[in-house]
């Protein structure tokens, strides 16, 4: 190479390194703009919404679909070529989608690793998933053209592998998925590891790739159950003289559909946990199938420190849930204890003490969601370690049975008002339905911001965020609102579960 060559690369790189570094501020106001279009006529808006049997789908939501599809469609077509080639494209694209699938067990450490919510985490594995299963359907129809594989072992376990995959594709369809939601992890951890062996078996030996592929896979698969398995054996105190993990569990009001569990952890070893994060739950003498599940709950407890107690509020629904109420009825405002053990803690940290006001909205039980951020905010704000100036926390009940920061609205459906409600002037009790919209409009109007002459450019800079554990009608209207106001600087926020 010649040396005049690399003394101008270099030069060049320099001189185009000091114009990028001059531009990069000018570029930020231009990324702002963008992002916020982006978020008002893509991420935002639905253009399906919730269903009992789809949705919801947002405007980018169907874009990128599109867009994956067309990507795969376009690999498998082009260039052009004869049936076998074809049928041999389509097989590997199916096996390197299918790789996504193996990338990591459970979804939650995936989601956190790849620093994502885990919504989004299962909207990428369900497409991946559903691109498979229509890759190997064109694999199977066109290497059958005008072939006799009936006698071949491997078309055979190709086909079988096939019907695994439109199996899964089945039960993770939502009305049956809830209906079989005890089961459902289980089956479908057993049906892809029985896909692995097949696809093993259906691949010919001439070809390195796909059983190249299969070995990436069961290595991945290897190592997080390996990674998991040591975490929970470590966090719970397994192999060592510490006491193990202890669930007590405390039925709040009587009935199975009346009654909230509420349900304290007590820890091998002391886990620190952000707000919003959650945890998973294995109770092995619930029932006689629990050993083989293990839930996900929200925790609704918080410190600034670890936490040696975690506590958790359950609503029974079915399933185990309900099981775990059962247990409980005969000992009515008495704690059960159990045998239990605990993995996580998972879920992203949304940082909302660096926003300048912050509304938090919980529809029911969902307040023991939203709890752990009032926890923290009002904390932070009595030492300063907040930037947090106004708080405001909407809560919307169907029935009802401080700090210098904060307001309480409670909005009571059943229209029932009491004439008083504390001493403070922090809580206010309304009849009805809330009106978002309006709530959100005076805590962006800043008449309730106390601000000083110094702190005039932070408040431009002002962001509100909605941690919303609601119902999925409250969570679509705040979404419809707050797509009004981001040039405001509002941000949605919401919880992956709820209790």
């Amino acid at each position: 190479m010649d040396i005049l060559f690399v003394y101008t690369a270099a030069a060049g790189s320099v001189l185009i390194s000091l114009v990028l570094l001059r531009l990069i501020p000018h570029l930020f106001p231009l990324l702002n703009t963008i992002s916020i279009l982006t978020s008002k006529y893509l991420t935002y808006p639905y253009m399906v919404k919730h269903h009992r049997l789809f949705g919801p789908w947002t405007v980018a939501s169907v874009v990128l679909h599109l867009v994956y599809i067309a990507v795969n469609t376009f690999f498998l077509v082009f260039p052009p070529s004869s049936m076998s080639d074809a049928s041999n494209r389509a097989a590997k694209l199916s096996l390197i989608n299918i790789s996504f699938l193996f990338a990591g067990s459970p979804l939650s450490l995936l989601a956190d690793i790849l620093g994502i919510s885990l919504r989004t985490c299962r909207t990428m594995h369900r497409a991946a998933a559903w691109m498979a299963g229509a890759e190997l359907t064109a694999h199977i129809v066109l290497s059958g053209q005008g072939k006799n594989t009936s006698q071949n072992l491997g078309f055979l376990l190709g086909i079988i592998a096939a019907a695994q995959i439109a199996l899964i594709l089945l039960f993770s369809l939502p009305f049956l998925r809830t209906r079989i939601y005890e089961a459902f992890n289980r089956i479908h951890q057993g049906l892809a590891c029985f896909i692995l062996y097949a696809t093993w078996r259906h691949s010919p030996s001439r070809s390195h790739m796909p059983r190249v592929l299969v070995i990436i896979m069961i290595a991945i698969l290897g190592l997080t159950f390996i990674f998991q398995t040591v975490r929970t054996l470590y966090q719970n105190g397994v192999l060592s003289s510490r006491p193990s993990t202890r669930v007590l569990v405390n039925l709040m009001e009587e009935g199975l559909k009346e009654g909230i569990l509420r349900v304290r952890v007590k820890l091998s070893r002391p886990m620190k946990v952000h707000t919003g994060q959650y945890i998973y739950l294995w109770m092995p003498s619930i029932t006689f199938w629990s050993w083989t599940q293990s839930h996900p709950f929200i925790v609704t407890s918080w410190s600034r420190k670890e936490q040696p107690t975690l506590e958790l509020f359950v609503q029974p629904r079915h399933g185990f849930s309900r099981s775990l109420a059962r247990h409980c009825l005969p000992s009515y405002n008495g704690y059960l204890s159990f045998l239990g053990f605990v993995s996580g803690p998972y879920g992203l940290r949304e940082p909302v003490e660096r926003y300048d006001r912050i509304l938090l909205v919980a529809s029911d039980v969902g307040i023991a969601a939203v709890l752990p951020y009032l926890r923290m905010l009002v904390y932070s704000s009595k030492t300063y370690s907040a930037r947090a100036r106004r708080l405001h926390f909407v809560w919307q009940l169907l029935l009802l049975t401080w700090n210098q920061v904060l307001t309480i609205s409670i909005y009571n459906e059943s229209g029932t008002v009491p004439e008083s409600f504390g001493y403070h002037e922090r809580a206010f009790v309304h009849s009805g339905k809330p009106d978002y919209r309006g709530v959100i409009e005076k805590e962006l109007s800043g008449d309730y911001f106390r601000k000083s002459p110094n702190q005039q450019e932070k408040q431009e800079a002002s962001l509100v965020t909605s941690t919303v554990s609601a119902s999925e009608e409250t969570r679509d209207k705040l979404r419809s609102i707050t797509r009004e106001f981001l040039k405001m600087k509002l941000k949605l926020f919401t919880l992956d579960f709820q209790p």
